[in-house]
């Protein structure tokens, strides 16, 4: 699995403030559409990307992230036309969802507060509810509708054009 560069150091100010800083390269956190986003292998980041930095406070804030982040990508994985229900890849799919499914209904502080789930939101976890969103498979297409509205009752502030997005790529 291909890992996108991560170069994490730790700044001390003092003895109470600790940051993280993170270079990314992530196209999915720029400003992406579906075109892009469909034309794009999930696992490549193309090259001529510039780097986002992002500011995470604590080390656990920036590993709650990179596993939200694996979780997203892991939902957007494409699945065989005609998938046995058993089958590896459909249970990582529901599984995936599931989790983030909880990460939505269940929300700490720290997603409302921190820029990086934000960002992480608006354009991971959006991109996998606009492609998991006309599945053909039930219990996908079940699970990212309830990522939906629990996105829609507890994140509308943040998430004004995305939900907008998703409904309009959805109808499609």
């Amino acid at each position: 699995m291909h890992m996108d560069s991560i170069s994490g150091h730790n700044n001390h100010q003092g003895s109470t403030c600790n940051s993280v800083v993170a270079e990314v390269s992530m196209p999915s956190l720029l400003a992406l559409n579906s075109a892009s986003v469909a034309a794009e292998s999930n696992e490549s980041v193309s090259e001529d990307v510039p780097s986002i930095h992002l500011h995470f406070r604590t080390v656990q804030e920036e590993d709650a992230f990179l596993l939200f982040r694996a979780l997203c990508r892991l939902s957007i994985k494409p699945i065989p036309e005609r998938c046995d229900p058993t089958s590896h890849e459909l249970r990582s799919k529901e599984l995936s969802l599931e989790m983030l499914l909880l990460i939505v209904q269940n929300p700490s502080s720290l997603i409302h507060s921190s820029q990086p789930f934000l960002l992480g939101l608006r354009h991971l976890l959006c991109v996998s509810l606009s492609r998991n969103g006309v599945s053909p498979v039930v219990t996908v297409f079940e699970k990212s509708l309830a990522i939906f509205v629990q996105l829609v009752n507890k994140f509308k502030m943040h998430l004004k054009v995305q939900i907008e997005n998703i409904a309009l790529t959805s109808r499609v």
